[in-house]
C-alpha cells in the first residue's frame, strides 16, 4: 500500500514561535498567560524583565493577582 506524499493544501502552517520580551513596570505583582498556551503562566514581579516564545497568532494577557479572571490588558 502506498502513502501519498502530502500536498501543500493538505499540510498545515505553523507559525515558528518567536522570542518576545516583557517588562513589568508596575509597583505590582503580575500574572502573565497566554491565549494559545493554557498551561503557560508567570508571576511577574515589579520591575521584573522576561522573555518568552510565543508564536505571532498568540495573545499575552496580563493579570492582577487578585483577579485572574479579567485580564487587565491583552497585547
Amino acid at each position: 500500500m502506498d502513502t501519498p506524499f502530502p500536498t501543500q493544501a493538505s499540510l498545515a502552517i505553523q507559525p515558528s514561535p518567536q522570542l518576545c520580551y516583557y517588562c513589568n513596570s508596575t509597583q505590582e505583582l503580575q500574572i502573565l498567560k497566554l491565549a494559545q498556551t493554557p498551561a503557560w503562566s508567570r508571576v511577574v514581579f515589579p520591575k521584573e524583565q522576561i522573555l518568552l516564545t510565543a508564536t505571532p497568532d498568540d495573545t499575552l494577557h496580563i493579570y492582577d493577582p487578585a483577579d485572574t479572571n479579567t485580564p487587565i490588558t491583552s497585547v
